[in-house]
């Protein structure tokens, strides 16, 4: 099943893969930074950082734990590498909510 990542209420707080449907949280701005490295951007303006193993879109301005290498699978998949040199992952960020 295909899910989507979604940052409730737009940020502020840990990201989930739990949504079937995208509606307005489930939508995140790409910036780059430099070559294959960007940051992630949620609705509200709030960047997705990782601490203590896990993804928050919870910080006002762009910091090292904010930045993802940008992974290109095909023409339509990317994946990304936090910082601490680990994939986002779809079964770490599922959760029941």
């Amino acid at each position: 099943m295909k899910v989507y990542l979604s940052a409730l209420n737009g940020g502020g707080e840990k990201i989930y893969a739990n949504k079937i449907y995208c509606n307005g949280w489930e939508l995140f701005e790409l910036k780059d930074v430099e070559e294959n490295k960007c940051t992630i951007q949620a609705i509200n303006g709030l960047f997705l950082s990782v601490k203590d193993e896990e993804v928050y879109a919870d910080s006002k301005v762009a910091t090292e734990y904010s930045i993802f290498e940008k992974i290109k699978i095909s023409d339509e998949a990317y994946a990304f590498s936090t910082s601490n040199n680990k994939f986002l992952s779809i079964p770490s960020l599922i959760t029941k909510r």
